[in-house]
């Protein structure tokens, strides 16, 4: 989702350090039929991806270095040699009233995707309603 914001690991370093992992990167992330994309710009992208930022503004961002990156495989190949994790939205209700329909939920302790699994609302209809709430404030971890 370009929606999902990542920050990266300090496993991003082995990207630099390790050759074979280079070479797997390189080749994984490259776009089809282009020029194979090169190191430099593949650790931009991936330290470009930081608390607050989204997949879509790194890929507005940094246009020029996903001439020839898959920002999609990009993600994928960061999750899984663990180069980068994904950044979870928890409400947190500051204020204790009942108005706001589930406050169970609001505690901190679950996360904007368990809250759309278990009410059955989308992401983006949570985001409008908890931006519209004064008494919940959102934590990134």
């Amino acid at each position: 989702m370009y929606s999902n914001v990542y920050c990266t690991t300090p496993k991003v370093q082995s990207l630099i350090d390790d050759k074979s992992i280079q070479d797997e990167c390189l080749s994984y992330v490259s776009k089809q039929g282009q020029k194979r994309a090169s190191l430099r710009d593949v650790f931009q992208l991936y330290c470009g991806l930081s608390p607050g930022t989204t997949v879509r503004d790194l890929c507005s961002r940094y246009s020029q270095q996903l001439q020839r990156v898959d920002e999609r495989r990009l993600i994928q190949f960061g999750l899984m040699k663990s180069l980068i994790r994904r950044l979870q939205k928890y409400p947190v209700k500051v204020v204790r009233d009942e108005r706001s329909r589930p406050p169970r939920l609001y505690t901190g302790c679950h996360s904007y995707d368990e809250i759309c699994c278990k009410t059955g609302i989308s992401y983006q209809e949570l985001d409008e309603r908890l931006e519209n709430d004064p008494n919940i404030v959102i934590c990134w971890k």
